[in-house]
């Protein structure tokens, strides 16, 4: 698919390329839409431009570096910290700046010199780990690109590292590079899709397993143990594709929209199946689309601000109207935040199934 026509979207798309969207998936594609499939929406149907939020561009240019320092062989730790000056400075920031840049301090100027330091203690301690390695039978693969099929989808993604365990043919590690800070569960990477489609995609196009799957926190020089996929998980795994592509095929055989905001107000559930609805949650503070997205909005709003926005929006007719659905606003959204994490997922559905004795778990979900 062109770039082009991923910028249209599902509207610039031809017939063939239709067909190959709902059949291909990465995990970050249907953990989006698992996630939000308002969000989905606005990332892959209708998509715009959209600001990156300071922390996801630091991530990514972490990344690029870890990738530039087996591949370009700088000659000392000065060096290659000289280029992540240049780097962080002169293009990162310098390119985006245009597009845009969301920051989480109100000091825009300081949280740029505390991604700067903190990518310099990252890459100094990689630099300290990984240089005996560069140029070696164990010197691993960066940013493996794969692509493979997996019943009737196309799986594909990017594996951060393959690492040869003391020789290539005793086997690989998988790595995967976290920046940020956030705690990962054994439960939660249990049931991450992520690790699912890289085991499956490392058995599938070299024939053999990985020896052992590992998240590596930059941030805090510590490697996470994940567990290694069974065929269990590789059945749910397909059980969720197929969940995901009979309900996009539904969606996206009328024309395709956001959920309506009046119906969205009066019946959250009933929009959930018919539309592309939002799922609120903690990740609404960091999403790209928050400007774009009504759920987001309603819950910032003060009275007044609800009030105007409802009657621009066409949704009620005069001020005294907007009232009334002004006043259930607020509610109705509290009860679909409550609600949301307990149902509406394929995970979540399949956990009640089991608690019913209907269904049997390959991983602990509690």
């Amino acid at each position: 698919m062109s770039t082009e026509t991923k910028r249209k979207g599902w509207f610039g798309m031809s017939p063939g390329h239709r067909k190959n969207f709902l059949v291909t998936f990465s995990a970050f594609k249907l953990r989006m839409f698992e996630r939000c499939p308002l969000e989905f929406y606005y990332n892959y149907i209708e998509p715009e431009e959209t600001v990156i939020f300071a922390p996801n561009l630091f991530g990514i240019s972490v990344h690029r570096m870890l990738q530039f320092f087996f591949e370009r062989g700088y000659e000392s730790k000065e060096t290659f910290l000289r280029f992540w000056w240049i780097y962080w400075w002169k293009v990162v920031l310098h390119q985006n700046r245009l597009r845009g840049i969301r920051f989480l301090d109100e000091d825009q100027e300081e949280e740029e010199k505390k991604y700067y330091k903190i990518g310099v203690k990252i890459l100094s301690s990689f630099w300290g780990e990984n240089i005996v390695l560069r140029g070696t039978d164990l010197s691993p693969e960066v940013e493996k690109r794969f692509s493979f099929s997996f019943g009737r989808f196309t799986l594909i993604g990017s594996i951060d590292r393959r690492q040869p365990v003391r020789k290539p043919e005793e086997g690989i590690e998988i790595i995967d590079y976290k920046t940020g800070l956030k705690y990962f569960k054994e439960p939660e990477m249990r049931r991450d899709y992520q690790f699912t489609v890289y085991q499956l995609a490392e058995e599938i196009l070299t024939g053999k397993s990985p020896v052992a799957m590992y998240v590596d926190r930059l941030n805090l020089g510590e490697r996470i143990s994940v567990a290694l996929r069974t065929d269990e998980d590789y059945e749910l795994l397909y059980r969720v594709l197929e969940s995901t592509y009979v309900t996009l095929t539904k969606l996206l055989t009328t024309t395709p929209k956001p959920a309506d905001k009046e119906l969205l107000l009066r019946n959250p559930e009933y929009a959930s199946v018919k539309t592309f609805m939002p799922r609120p949650s903690s990740y609404c503070n960091i999403c790209p689309h928050e400007g774009r997205c009504f759920a987001s909005r309603a819950t910032r709003l003060g009275d007044e601000d609800v009030t105007e926005a409802l009657v621009e929006l066409g949704k009620a007719s005069t001020h005294s109207d907007a009232t009334q659905l002004e006043l259930a606003l607020p509610y109705k959204f509290k009860k679909y935040r409550e609600g949301v994490d307990k149902k509406d997922t394929p995970t979540s559905k399949h956990k009640r199934k089991v608690s019913k004795g209907k269904g049997q778990l390959s991983w602990d979900l509690d």
